[in-house]
């Protein structure tokens, strides 16, 4: 278990924690061979596909080509041209006898002789085939220059041929826009000169990354961002999230239970999510969370509260929370790719923590990272216990 956050001031009004929202921020085709607005509180309505991904494991700069590739690749002295004189006692031990070709494979010559009997002069014959060449789809030739590929939101991320294995190389950072979205998401945002109170506008994140125009003054709309639980009694459904660094709420600190207490003065990245039940009968259900891409780790908060509310009028209100996955539970069975128990966040069963939701009704979770603003695709599993 962590340890206890120390706690700030909390800015309550009418018994609810002030929460600050914001908006957040391919094929391996070869080039040619050639070198080359708005204030108030806000919601991001973003779904769960959001591509960016942040995490703890170290990254190249994007605009790095250290490694080789891009241009920088080496053949070597030119070997000597086919007909020239050559020393047959050598064989193949003879450096002028092979040599690198295509993608890290190898071609080879033989020394002969001009003579019907193999007598002199010898000279160098036609290489042969390339063999022995890299395959698959990250296999590049380090001979070549290849495009940027896109990534995150209207990001993109460079393509380096490895000239020692040619296969593209990994780790890089994706580059995206400053202050880019991810296209087809929106944010309500409270007031933004509207003059009826409890209204506001929607923004929608266009295809260039970036919000346009808003929509006219409107209640907020329902949460887009959901889970539908199945009917049937063990089974387990899961559905990936995006987590912005620009849309931030006090920590809500979940290590004394609920209630809870808030800590406005760590902003870190949220979303609130509905966890609907589509049966006639009171449903315990299990949540819990993991990686998307089985390698990324985050540091998350789980809160259920017993309200459709999008957001929750009071963060505090928790009836469940946990900051932990609990040892034996799905939380730690290596579902959900992890066996991080200090780390991801779990409301599982066995134990208490599992939240209940009534007959064709809905909770809402609320999953944050722990002490950080930073774009995170997370995924969030829901279990029918009963």
């Amino acid at each position: 278990m962590r340890a206890m956050r120390t706690l700030g001031t909390m800015a309550v009004l009418g018994g609810a924690a002030l929460v600050v929202y914001g908006c957040s921020a391919a094929a391996n085709a070869p080039v040619d061979n050639s070198p080359d607005a708005s204030g108030g509180a806000s919601q991001d309505y973003g779904g769960g596909d959001n591509p960016s991904d942040a995490s703890t494991t170290p990254r190249k700069d994007s605009g790095s080509t250290s490694g080789g590739g891009g241009g920088a690749y080496d053949a070597g002295p030119p070997k000597a041209p086919e007909g020239s004189p050559c020393d047959p006692s050598l064989g193949f031990s003879d450096p002028q006898a092979s040599e690198s070709c295509g993608m890290c494979g190898t071609q080879t010559r033989i020394c002969q002789g001009g003579a019907a009997d193999g007598g002199g002069p010898f000279t160098w014959a036609a290489w042969g085939a390339c063999n022995g060449e890299v395959t698959g789809p990250d296999a590049c030739d380090p001979s070549k220059t290849y495009a940027a590929t896109a990534c995150g939101n209207c990001g993109t991320m460079p393509q380096v041929c490895d000239s020692t294995t040619c296969q593209f190389e990994t780790g890089f950072d994706c580059s995206e826009p400053a202050n880019a979205c991810h296209p087809g998401n929106t944010k309500f945002v409270l007031g933004a000169s509207c003059t009826t109170s409890g209204q506001g506008r929607v923004y929608t994140c266009s295809a260039a990354c970036s919000y346009g125009t808003p929509s006219a003054c409107e209640v907020p709309p329902p949460d887009p961002n959901f889970i539908t639980i199945s009917s049937t009694v063990g089974t387990t459904v899961n559905k990936v999230f995006g987590l912005d660094a620009d849309t931030t709420t006090g920590a809500v600190d979940a290590f004394s239970g609920c209630p809870a207490t808030v800590d406005s003065s760590t902003l870190v990245s949220f979303i609130d999510i509905a966890i609907n039940n589509p049966t006639a009968r009171t449903v315990t259900v299990s949540l819990w969370d993991g990686p998307n891409n089985g390698t990324d780790d985050f540091d998350t908060v789980m809160t259920a509260y017993a309200t459709s509310l999008y957001p929750p009028a009071d963060m505090t209100a928790c009836t469940k929370s946990n900051d932990d996955c609990t040892q034996g539970t799905d939380c730690t069975n290596n579902s959900s790719g992890s066996t991080d128990i200090f780390g991801w966040s779990g409301l599982t069963v066995p134990g208490s923590n599992a939240p209940t939701i009534p007959p064709n009704g809905t909770i809402m979770l609320h999953l944050a990272l722990y002490d950080s603003a930073t774009n995170a695709n997370i995924k969030v599993y829901a279990k029918t216990e009963n």
